[in-house]
């Protein structure tokens, strides 16, 4: 699917758009789950296990459920058409979580959110297609927005906190409702035959797939290492309350300066990177995941927290690099690389959910290692991974240089 660059305005809403998108998903990842789940907890009179358990299931069936269908719906609607129908998905559940306190009604409207949030990710494959001539940078750029989002998103909910002492998290809900429409009011100013080809100069449907395996296989990490960043930043303020008995708005602060961590390291390899390989961009972003053992054992809250927050760097670009890698591999099957992706976060994101919260009830330092510990096993596979992925690169680049007679 090719960009009508011709009609600039239009790319550059387009652009606007994807990465507000970003923004908005890094905050909901950072701000709710992470920050209230202890109050959240307790206000229901539930476990942490049982909350991770829940979260879990619901993330699980709707992966399956909306992330598998995802590219027949992209194949007949667009890549763009689909990512507006998914944010105002977003609206409606995040406005009925928002206004309504039972617990069940709570988690079908949270369900809904899900569905449309797993679909979203199609915007990854969109923006491969909007910086059509740089795609390395354009994913980059996006994760670097959702960064940004996952720095803002505790520090609103420490106000929060402070501003409203009776189910706090309501009013996040709602916060995110309104940024999640004005998304798609946004949206919904640039028609998707105003952004792409119509459909009668180039067809929305991918080419066959070939590589099946491989595709899965390089989801499988994508998604483990997604899982592994949401796996820390869902258990870490919970931990600093119950190891160090800090109070409710600084943990959600420390995490904001975890994230301002990400960020900084996300936005310098995307200025000074450029000249390295995905090889050694992948190699350097998992050093930094040694930095948690420190945090989760140091006796003083202040050494725990520093290293907590360095720590940060490891997430910077793993993901957005690998995923860039991939997209070129399956450069004709982008559509069902990125939702292929994101059925495997799904999961990657479930699992870490719940070991995590099951290890916040046995011993609070194991969740803590769980997440860096993954995403240095998964950096490692990658990189394995890659040989076999370079050697369908040459064999695509070679089928194409062979005259058709």
């Amino acid at each position: 699917m090719r960009i009508n660059e011709n009609n600039v305005g239009h790319v550059r809403a387009a652009m606007v758009g994807a990465l507000s998108l970003g923004g908005l998903s890094g905050l909901m990842s950072t701000g709710l789950l992470g920050p209230f789940r202890v109050q959240f907890a307790q206000h229901y009179a539930i476990t942490q296990t049982g909350l991770g358990a829940a979260l879990a299931i619901i993330g699980m069936f709707l992966g399956v459920f909306g992330i598998w269908h995802g590219p027949r719906i992209a194949d007949r609607i667009g890549r763009y058409r689909l990512l507006k129908c998914s944010v105002g998905g977003m609206v409606i559940g995040l406005t009925g979580c928002g206004l309504f306190r039972n617990i069940y009604v709570v988690g079908a409207f949270w369900a809904l959110f899900m569905l449309g949030g797993y679909l979203s990710i199609i915007v990854n494959a969109v923006v491969t297609d909007l910086w059509r001539k740089n795609p390395r940078q354009g994913v980059i750029l996006l994760h670097s927005v959702l960064s940004v989002g996952k720095i803002l998103g505790p520090f609103i909910a420490a106000l929060l906190m402070l501003q409203l002492h009776d189910m706090p998290w309501r009013g996040f809900f709602i916060f995110g409702a309104a940024f999640s429409l004005m998304i798609l009011v946004f949206l919904s100013f640039v028609r998707q035959r105003k952004v792409y080809y119509s459909r009668e100069t180039h067809d929305w449907t991918e080419e066959p797939l070939r590589g099946r395996l491989m595709l899965w296989g390089a989801a499988g990490i994508l998604g483990m290492i997604a899982g592994a960043e949401n796996a820390l930043a869902s258990v870490a303020p919970a931990f600093y309350q119950k190891q160090y008995l800090l109070t409710n708005q600084m943990p959600s602060l420390l995490l904001t300066f975890h994230f301002v961590a990400v960020t900084v390291g996300r936005f310098g390899f995307m200025i000074f990177g450029g000249s390295l390989s995905t090889r050694r961009m992948v190699m350097l972003s998992a050093l930094p995941a040694l930095l948690i053992v420190p945090a989760a054992f140091a006796a003083s809250p202040t050494v725990s927290g520093a290293s907590f927050v360095a720590c940060g760097l490891c997430f910077s670009v793993a993901w957005p690099v690998i995923f860039t890698y991939v997209a070129k591999v399956f450069s004709a099957n982008r559509s069902r690389l990125t939702l292929a992706v994101g059925l495997m976060n799904a999961a990657g994101i479930a699992l870490g959910t719940f070991a995590t919260s099951a290890f916040l009830d046995l011993y609070l330092p194991l969740a803590m290692l769980f997440g860096p510990a993954i995403l240095i096993i998964f950096c490692g596979v990658f990189l394995l991974f890659r040989r076999k992925m370079q050697r369908k690169i040459e064999a695509d680049e070679a089928a194409a240089a062979t005259p058709q007679t």
